[in-house]
């Protein structure tokens, strides 16, 4: 059976029959919660297009024992409308908007890779420029970090709100390393080593998202696969970091890793590496 995509929809697609799975489903009600406005959703085809839609407040019980979040579906009879003009869930130039006559049909055994989920994922990074533009909502993909109470209402503001903080997995973590090659004294064989990010995944063999989430709820406990770098010895590429012209041990940057560059304590050297062979990561000061 042939069915029309999200992308090839158009005002006059009257007779249209798509399948699609609903993503995401949520009410629109009054701020008391005692009107249900509409129920809104967001859908994904099997090409990954994605759309808006919602159903009246007063058609509701027509279709609520039928839609269940994350299940795919073919739906005929619709109407396709303009979507509103700010805060769109996602970027369509169309929305669906169900009827009396709309029909809804499960499909038990979706093709593989449907789709899961509708999103267009921007980099944490890239939000401060969707500063002040409130056409579509912004998606992003991280792990939550933090989430506060529920704050009353403050100012212009007639709804609670709470902060949600959310990290997109990178992450620096400080390593106390051993210069093994080096005839300093005992305290000057020590040096900080900083890893940035990707650089810091490649020290530890595990993607940060994994690290933070093995010991979520646990802030003060370091994961399993970091402390197990301890005791072994590395080549890495490192560069002095500013901290270390004030410091007696030196600070070193880790931007990528092969061949090994090392410290000296004092800055003169600092600006100028050697190169050594190995540094051996210790477990305390």
């Amino acid at each position: 059976m042939d069915y029309t995509a999200l992308k090839d929809l158009s005002p006059n697609s009257f007779r249209a029959k798509i399948m699609v799975r609903f993503a995401r489903v949520w009410e629109f009600r009054s701020l008391d919660k005692t009107a249900l406005y509409t129920i809104d959703f967001v859908v994904v085809d099997e090409q990954k297009s994605t759309m808006k839609g919602l159903i009246p407040g007063n058609r509701w019980d027509q279709f609520k024992d039928l839609i269940k979040e994350g299940f795919v579906y073919i739906v005929e009879k619709f109407d396709l409308t303009r979507p509103k003009k700010s805060y769109r869930s996602v970027d369509n130039p169309l929305r669906i908007c169900f009827t009396w006559r709309t029909k809804l049909t499960e499909v038990v055994a979706p093709p593989e890779n449907f789709p899961m989920f509708a999103y267009t994922a921007l980099p944490l990074n890239m939000l401060s420029h969707r500063v002040d533009n409130n056409t579509t909502l912004s998606d992003v993909v991280g792990l939550v970090n933090k989430v506060t109470t529920i704050f009353p209402p403050s100012g212009k503001a007639k709804s609670h709100k709470r902060q949600v903080y959310i990290t997109d997995g990178r992450y620096r973590f400080i390593a106390r390393a051993i210069d093994t090659n080096s005839t300093d004294s005992e305290d000057a064989k020590f040096v900080d080593l900083y890893f940035f990010g990707p650089q810091g995944e490649a020290a530890v063999g595990q993607k940060a998202l994994s690290l933070l989430t093995s010991v979520r709820g646990q802030p003060n406990t370091l994961p399993e696969d970091l402390l197990a770098i301890v005791g072994k010895e590395f080549n890495v590429v490192v560069t002095p970091r500013r901290e270390s012209l004030d410091s007696y041990h030196m600070h070193l940057q880790a931007p990528s890793g092969s061949s090994a560059r090392t410290k000296h304590k004092n800055s003169t050297t600092a600006k100028n590496p050697k190169t050594k062979k190995g540094l051996h990561f210790s477990d305390g000061d």
